[in-house]
Order: C-alpha cells, then sequence, then structure tokens
C-alpha cells in the first residue's frame, strides 16, 4: 500500500476492497488538535457513514463508478486526484 502523510489541516477517506469482495470504509486524521482537520474529519465521517448506512447513496455511487463517470480529475486546490 503506498503511504502518504497528511497534513495538520486534513483528513482522508479510505476505501478498500477485501479479497472476499467487500467494502471497508477507514478515516485517516493526524493526531494534533486542530480546527481545520476537526472539519475535515467530520466531513469524512459523515461520508462513510452515509456510504455505509445508506443504500440509496451507495446505489448513486456504484451506478456512477459503472458508468464511468469517476474517470479524470476534479477541481480543487490539491491538482489532479
Amino acid at each position: 500500500m503506498n503511504e502518504f502523510k497528511l497534513t495538520d489541516n486534513q483528513a482522508a477517506l479510505i476505501i478498500e476492497l477485501t479479497p472476499a469482495g467487500e467494502v471497508e470504509v477507514d478515516i485517516a486524521i493526524p493526531e494534533v488538535e486542530n480546527t481545520n482537520k476537526d472539519f475535515a474529519a467530520a466531513v469524512c465521517l459523515a461520508i462513510a457513514k452515509k456510504l455505509m448506512n445508506d443504500g440509496r447513496f451507495q446505489q448513486e455511487i456504484l451506478a456512477a463508478v459503472e458508468a464511468g463517470e469517476t474517470a479524470g480529475t476534479f477541481g480543487g486546490s490539491g491538482g489532479s486526484h
């Protein structure tokens, strides 16, 4: 697995497909006190909960993946993703 370092104001949503074909969701957050980090972590947590508990949201995500809507880049200050 590739490693990356989060800055003090970031959090990351980590999605993994297990060998059994199950989706696992985790969140990575730096171990510092920072209001911006707390906001980023809260957004990641909200998305993770919705992804794991909302069947309609899961269907929307899977449909987008199957339709190829996830290819390419998206806007933001982080450049290409």
